[in-house]
């Protein structure tokens, strides 16, 4: 696995994961 690729996932799944704690009725 390519480092690059794997922190590039790891990037992107966290923008997600916060993404989903933004919205709203979402405690």
């Amino acid at each position: 696995m390519s480092l690059k690729f794997t922190d590039s996932v790891l990037l992107d799944i966290q923008h997600q994961v916060s993404s989903i704690q933004h919205l709203p009725g979402k405690s």
